[in-house]
């Protein structure tokens, strides 16, 4: 389970922590604009760590970059404790963009490692949920646990040679767009929770009923593969129409459970073709669906334009359907 936790605290608990952290605090333009100026370079790290020949896993490696992660979170969380988010603070990007630099790397080091038994992925999507409670009274503490979990995968992951350097890329497959933009939907969906509650921590209520609702789903999808994921994604979609219509279904249980089943069928889905590794797709789409949320929040005259945005998973739910029927589970 710990090689799942490595891997998913660079999405769940980091990207997450930061997205919540810039929207509920609402800061300003300017200063917001480099917070979404370290995802970007995050996202070019990440290019970067795809084409990479080195292995992460190695001794000399590994053990300094997770002591490293370990030291540069709890060095970005001391101040944001008992203190409140600094909304034009240069020092808080530099430490924050530390702590995700080191998060990134660490998640990558994960997809060089072995999966974990069976019930393994469920379990760290779970665990990675039930994180987020102490959020009600430390809204940022899940930073801390981002290094702690590399902390704790020094004494659990054996760090010398096995998979290989780059980390596999899941095999073609009829789902693998459906599951791509199902994830992000899902981010979007949970992303407009937290901009809707602001300062209001009780949006770390919605993200552990949606993890929770997305390791169930992780569960449905071995039961039941390709059909699973379908009906989660549906269902996410519908989701995120029905705030459309029904503004106050964004502080609903069930609009966090609804997103959360989409990202557990679509992280199990790509867990079933890539291995550990075939993650490391829907971990960014995770990032841009909760990025683009604090985009469409800062600029509400969109309004109804946003049912655009489910317009192409329409599409590929539609192809997904059909296949299934034509050849049933890819």
């Amino acid at each position: 389970m710990i090689r799942y936790l490595l891997l998913l605290q660079f999405p769940l608990l980091y990207v997450t922590s930061l997205i919540a952290g810039v929207g509920a605090y609402w800061v300003g333009r300017r200063i917001g604009l480099l917070y979404f100026a370290n995802l970007l370079l995050l996202g070019v790290l990440h290019l970067l760590l795809l084409r990479r020949r080195t292995r992460l896993s190695s001794l000399r490696i590994a053990v300094p970059l997770l002591l490293a992660g370990t030291a540069a979170a709890a060095w970005a969380y001391r101040p944001l404790h008992l203190g409140s988010w600094e909304v034009s603070s240069i020092m808080q990007i530099v430490k924050l963009t530390a702590v995700g630099i080191a998060s990134l790397m660490a998640s990558h080091l994960a997809t060089e490692l072995p999966p974990g038994g069976k019930y393994a992925l469920p379990s760290a999507v779970a665990v990675s949920g039930l994180l987020w409670l102490p959020s009600l009274h430390y809204p940022l503490m899940p930073l801390l646990f981002a290094g702690l979990i590399q902390a704790v995968a020094l004494g659990f992951l054996p760090l010398e040679g096995h998979g290989p350097a780059v980390p596999p890329t899941p095999s073609p497959g009829r789902f693998n767009g459906l599951a791509l933009y199902g994830v992000f939907l899902a981010g979007l969906t949970i992303g407009e929770t937290v901009m809707d509650y602001q300062e209001n921590s009780r949006w770390a209520t919605h993200l552990v009923i949606a993890l929770l609702a997305a390791a169930l789903a992780t569960l449905l999808e071995r039961r039941l593969p390709g059909r699973a994921l379908i009906g989660s994604v549906a269902v996410a979609a519908a989701t995120f129409l029905a705030t459309l219509l029904f503004a106050d279904f964004v502080l609903h249980p069930a609009h966090a459970a609804g997103a959360g089943l989409a990202i557990g069928a679509a992280v199990a889905y790509f867990d079933r073709r890539g291995g550990v590794g075939g993650l490391v797709g829907p971990s960014a789409m995770w990032a841009f669906g909760l990025a683009l949320s604090f985009g469409l929040a800062r600029h509400l005259t969109i309004g109804a334009w946003r049912v655009l945005i489910v317009v192409p998973l329409l599409v590929l739910l539609t192809r997904a359907l059909r296949s299934t029927e034509a050849a049933g589970d890819s």
